[in-house]
């Protein structure tokens, strides 16, 4: 590494993935350690977003897409030279991941499996009726058959030796708890044909850093990566309409995750302690956010609640401390008890539209808190009916004010 890329790299590891979004923070850490003309290209790029970039984007430092995507959006929209650019993006992604881009590199998961039904080793392998009933090896690679259809619940269960599995074209349903405690495993690729995976499947798999999910893949259950502390890189399928309960909670390393268009229901405790979880985009089509859902997130920093929603349950976003303006643009929303409790940064709330009520504690212990907006469509506030006829601005020391934040 360069001295530039070694000091990002200690910034990162020092700061976290929040600081590469904070372009205040990291110029004025980086107008500390380095000067000359190093220090102003990179303050030139932090300006262009290219730190913040590679923290939502670069899902490894060999993801040459999303890499070369800022690049151009340099050389074409910030006019840089394509050379220069190409090494500005590179030291960043250096800082993010520790390690100098392979231009031919890819991600690999395990080889494609070479056997089948017809000639797979049963001392490894129990399968009945093209169910994979019993992991018996002691492998750490693991290629199921081709031809097996599913996998059974507990398939798996506590092999903590395995770090990669391969699952056959053939595959459509993960059983229950099917890999519950593989601590070892590092990334898991599930393919198209996929339409389930059961709940807890993968839950306490501490050191699965990727999880691809196929677009076939319809729904996953509760708990289904719960506490899967080192998930860095998640791409969900496009074809889920509900996160489960407690799905993705404790996922502590996860920094940015695409929900997918069609999601109508974010379940309870689905994303709860995030911690690096810096940005979130709710779809449109979501109507339902459950109790924490999103609780402790304490790297989040905006919000924007789309038209559809009706329900912001109980302490969704309780103890975002991160998060600093809020925009509700629902129609006929109820938000709950303590929803936005704790968020300890939040200085802004913006009720637009139809908002019905708001519950008990809604911003209790927001100390940075300066105005709220509220709808005349409002009706209550801690059950306590109100009846406005335009927007009200609500302030410190007005008399609502108490009402939402006690």
């Amino acid at each position: 590494m360069s001295t530039s890329e070694k000091i990002l790299r200690y910034i990162y590891l020092q700061y976290g993935a929040a600081v590469f979004v904070d372009s205040i923070k990291l110029k004025t850490l980086l107008n500390a350690k380095i000067d000359g003309t190093d220090q102003m290209i990179l303050s030139l790029a932090i300006d262009h977003a290219v730190a913040s970039k590679v923290v939502r984007k670069v899902l490894s430092a060999n993801d040459h897409k999303a890499i070369a995507s800022i690049i151009d959006d340099l050389v074409n929209t910030g006019k840089w030279q394509p050379a220069v650019a190409t090494k500005i993006v590179n030291c960043f992604v250096t800082a993010k991941f520790g390690q100098k881009i392979e231009p031919d590199t890819k991600v690999v998961f395990a080889k494609k499996p070479s056997c089948n039904l017809a000639n797979y080793n049963k001392n490894i392998f129990i399968i009945s009726n093209k169910v994979l009933k019993k992991y018996c090896g002691k492998s750490s690679q693991v290629c199921i058959p081709d031809g097996v259809v599913a996998i059974a619940d507990k398939a798996f269960y506590e092999c903590d030796y395995i770090t990669d599995v391969v699952f056959p074209e053939t595959l459509q349903t993960i059983g229950e708890k099917a890999f519950f405690k593989c601590s070892k495993l590092v990334k898991i690729d599930i393919p198209d044909g996929v339409s389930t995976i059961g709940k807890q499947a993968f839950k306490y798999c501490s050191e699965l850093t990727t999880v691809k999910i196929s677009n076939s893949v319809m729904d996953i259950g509760v708990e289904s990566f719960y506490g899967c502390i080192n998930l860095v890189h998640l791409e969900l399928s496009q074809s889920l309409t509900v996160i489960p309960s407690c799905a993705f909670a404790l996922c502590s390393k996860l920094i940015s995750v695409k929900l997918p268009e069609d999601l109508m229901e974010i379940g309870e405790f689905a994303f709860a302690i995030c911690s690096n979880l810096i940005d979130i985009e709710i779809p449109k089509m979501v109507m339902n956010i459950g109790i924490y859902a999103f609780a402790a997130c304490k790297n989040l920093e905006s919000l924007y609640i789309p038209e559809n929603v009706s329900t912001i349950a109980d302490h969704s976003f309780y103890r975002c401390s991160g998060l600093e303006r809020i925009v509700i643009s629902g129609y006929n929303v109820t938000i709950g008890n303590s929803s936005f409790a704790e968020c300890s940064n939040l200085s802004q709330v913006q009720l637009l539209n139809d908002i019905y009520s708001i519950g008990n504690k809604t911003f209790y212990q927001c100390n940075n808190l300066k105005f709220v907006s509220l709808p005349p469509s409002l009706r209550s506030i801690k059950n306590i009916a109100v009846n406005f006829t335009r927007m009200q601005f609500v302030t410190k020391g007005s008399r609502f004010w108490n009402l939402l934040t006690q």
